[in-house]
């Protein structure tokens, strides 16, 4: 059932390799969610129909106060068909629009986006060089050859020392 879901993007599509991943937050999200536009542009518009929902409920329910305060079989024959078809909205409809909703979120965007970017994150340590990474762990400072993969590898070291210092096969201190 989710299966459609979790296919509708493929986080290991090919891409356009660079030596660098852009270094600001914006032109790396642009770069990366290329083969999520589709779904991002129904997911967002599935996002505004949920919430106009909401809205149009809260509404509704103003106009039930409001219209109950009649006669209660004048009532029933003016608005009897309206309240039944709106009954079946809320039960049937909405919960079908907010299940595709999530659906979307939960099984197309959320782990398909973490995957593409940590497996575009591996193939791209893959491409270093490792002379260049063991001396800017080991010595700090980087020739010239390496300056352009410091930044990267400074950026996301803080996440490695805990790993590196608990490590008992880890060698590099």
């Amino acid at each position: 059932m989710f299966k459609f879901f979790e296919n509708l993007v493929d986080p290991y599509v090919a891409y356009e390799e660079t030596n660098t991943p852009p270094t600001r937050l914006w032109p790396f999200m642009r770069d990366y969610m290329v083969p999520f536009k589709k779904v991002f542009a129904v997911t967002a518009v599935m996002s505004v129909v949920v919430a106009s929902v909401e809205v149009w409920l809260i509404y509704y329910m103003g106009l039930v106060v409001d219209r109950l305060s009649g006669d209660p079989e004048t009532v029933i024959q003016q608005y009897g068909l309206e309240f039944i078809l709106v009954a079946l909205f809320i039960l049937f409809l909405r919960p079908l629009v907010q299940a595709i909703d999530v659906a979307l979120l939960n099984n197309a965007v959320l782990p398909n986006f973490g995957t593409l970017i940590r497996w575009r994150a591996h193939k791209h340590v893959l491409r270093q060089s490792v002379g260049c990474l063991k001396m800017i762990l080991r010595v700090g400072s980087p020739t010239a050859l390496c300056r352009p993969r410091l930044r990267l590898v400074m950026r996301f070291s803080r996440f490695l020392t805990p790993l590196r210092s608990r490590s008992p096969m880890c060698s590099v201190q």
